[in-house]
């Protein structure tokens, strides 16, 4: 830094001042200036304004403007501006005499705008590949060599969101940095935490790391901290347990035959005499000494100290609670394939049973569909059930949407029969009110009982107009659709056997090319009286689906695409229609097509 001039007095001072030093070099030698002038002034404080140009930075330093606390200073200490400028440039020098503030020549004015309009940094989205490129690379070196100096929390929500990703983006030595920092830290996580922590672990790496989980068990034995378990927090451990033993099971490969993972195929007089006979088989079963430990620390800590807590708290919930947490239960079994959690499915079942009087019927069919996903039969309950269901006054305002559940879920527990009579004039009442994803269970209910041959064909006749009398009404709103509705619609057009033959639906596309439609039915129909009186026919129902698809093509995401193409894939009357499919799915048709072979 060169002073070309520098003078300092107590009535006045100028100061003239080159710099070539980088932005950071400004900012410490001009505090160190202000120092200086603090020191000899006393009551003023310089004050300077910035104005950055492109290769410039002007810093005007106004020494007294008017900020003096005493008036006599103000009026003795009146100096000049003094100018302040740096360069980035090595060679851009500067006349230490020489006043930048008077105003330039148009030409320059207009060089400069450019250039502060080139400086302008407009905002950019974000790349493509910005998460897969930049933020995991950088996250994954963080959490590598930085984990233990995270707090606890941050390490737990790090790893949740680490065991999101798809496993082929994982790295293994990211998750066991993730593991060992949790099992170091083990000492700072509460009740909720270890909950977490437990099913993150099994999410990221499996049953590879033990003392992890020997950890969390022993953290949750210390008295202070089980005190502080809730309900939500033991169903969570519990479920935790199920999976582990499950994931315990597939490592060994156990004989499926001698040891069942289905619940329902258990013979009831092994399990009847304890609910944790299903934990107590797949553990007796393992070959593994030390997994067969640890398994067995899990099971003993479930059974007597997490069930019978669990027994005694449920003993304060409604029918509603039960309801909820039995139908999360069927929806995490789906979600996970846990076939395991059937200790606390009995102790639920358990409650549920004993306050039955005081449940709603809207609850007892709910239990009936999550006991149908979660594949048990409980045959006193489902006995219980259909024993009210013939009481009309019981039924009488079901809701449509309960309605086409239950009695699905009745035809997957092979009861259909016994509850047929009963619902089936409630269902044609509300024919017009049905979604389309209820038609669409409610047209796989027919499809599947048509092909069985064992039920009634008469009843099912019954069931099939209510289908095509709703499948008519949709077709006149069909336009409001949304694209998930529409593949509900599609699907029950398909199980129902609404679409037309090929050679029809080409003759239509032949006809309407030429300026004339011509909607041909070579081949007799099932319900041809039904469409007749409304004066429509199958190709009406498919030109539909198509155009709407067509206008809709944009909205579809690739899991509706899927399902599209495969129920047209599955059913031989309905695989001519992939032809017809908006171009922009080709790729998708492609694919599913090349797995298949």
């Amino acid at each position: 830094m060169s002073y070309s001039c520098l003078h300092v007095s107590a009535n006045r001072f100028t100061m003239h001042i080159q710099v070539n030093l980088p932005m950071h070099g400004l900012i410490r030698n001009y505090g160190h200036l202000r120092r200086c002038i603090y020191h000899q002034q006393r009551a003023v404080w310089p004050k300077f304004s910035k104005t950055i140009t492109s290769g410039a930075v002007t810093d005007s330093v106004n020494a007294f403007s008017g900020e003096s606390r005493d008036s006599t200073y103000k009026r003795r200490c009146q100096c000049p501006f003094s100018t302040l400028r740096v360069n980035t440039g090595s060679d851009s020098t500067l006349s230490p005499n020489k006043d930048t503030t008077p105003g330039t020549s148009k030409g320059e004015e207009s060089s400069l705008q450019e250039k502060r309009d080139a400086n302008i940094v407009l905002r950019q989205p974000i790349p493509k590949n910005f998460i897969k490129e930049t933020f995991l690379p950088h996250l994954e070196h963080n959490v590598a060599y930085n984990a233990h100096k995270f707090p606890p929390s941050v390490v737990l929500q790090i790893a949740i969101a680490y065991s999101k990703l798809p496993a082929f983006i994982r790295q293994r030595a990211i998750e066991d940095s993730i593991i060992e920092t949790f099992i170091d830290r083990m000492v700072d996580y509460t009740a909720t935490d270890c909950v977490q922590v437990m099913n993150t672990s099994l999410q990221l790496q499996g049953l590879r790391n033990i003392k992890v989980y020997n950890e969390i068990i022993k953290r949750l034995k210390d008295k202070h901290v089980f005190g502080s378990i809730t309900v939500l927090n033991r169903l969570g451990i519990v479920r935790c347990i199920s999976r582990i033993l499950q994931r315990a099971h597939v490592i060994q490969e156990c004989d499926s035959a001698s040891v069942p993972l289905d619940v329902e195929v258990l013979d009831l007089k092994q399990y009847r005499s304890s609910i944790m006979k299903p934990w107590t088989l797949i553990t007796s079963n393992i070959r593994n000494s030390e997994l067969k430990k640890f398994c067995s620390e899990l099971v003993t800590f479930g059974g007597d100290s997490l069930l019978p807590q669990l027994e005694f708290e449920m003993q304060s919930m409604d029918s509603y609670e039960l309801s909820d947490l039995l139908g999360v239960f069927a929806e995490r079994a789906e979600r996970d394939s846990a076939k395991l959690d059937f200790p606390i499915i009995a102790i639920l079942m358990q409650r549920i049973i004993a306050i039955n009087d005081d449940t709603p019927m809207v609850n007892k069919l709910a239990n009936i569909c999550s006991l149908c996903r979660l594949r048990v039969s409980h045959s006193d309950y489902l006995d219980m059930v259909i024993s009210e269901i013939h009481d009309p006054l019981k039924v009488n305002n079901i809701f449509h949407r309960h309605l086409a559940r239950a009695i699905w879920s009745f035809s997957r527990l092979q009861a259909l029969d016994r509850v047929f009579d009963a619902l089936i004039p409630h269902i044609e009442r509300n024919a017009l009110h049905f979604e389309p994803s209820s038609v669409a269970r409610l047209s796989q209910l027919y499809n599947a009982e048509m092909s069985i041959g064992k039920f009634c064909k008469t009843k099912l006749e019954r069931l099939c107009d209510v289908l095509v009398k709703n499948a008519l009404h949709s077709l006149n709103r069909i336009d409001k659709f949304t694209p998930k509705e529409l593949v509900f619609f599609y699907t029950s057009l398909c199980y129902l056997k609404l679409i037309p033959v090929r050679s029809d639906f080409e003759s239509f596309l032949n006809s309407r090319s030429t300026g004339s439609l011509a909607y041909i039915e070579s081949s007799s129909q099932v319900l041809e009286s039904q469409l007749k009186a409304k004066g429509k026919t199958r190709t009406h129902f498919l030109e539909s689906v198509i155009s709407a698809m067509e206008r809709l093509e944009n909205d579809f995401d690739l899991s509706e695409i899927k399902r599209v193409v495969s129920v047209s894939e599955s059913m031989e009357h309905a695989n001519y229609v992939l032809d017809h499919l908006p171009g922009s799915w080709s790729r998708v048709v492609k694919e599913s097509g090349d797995d298949l072979v």
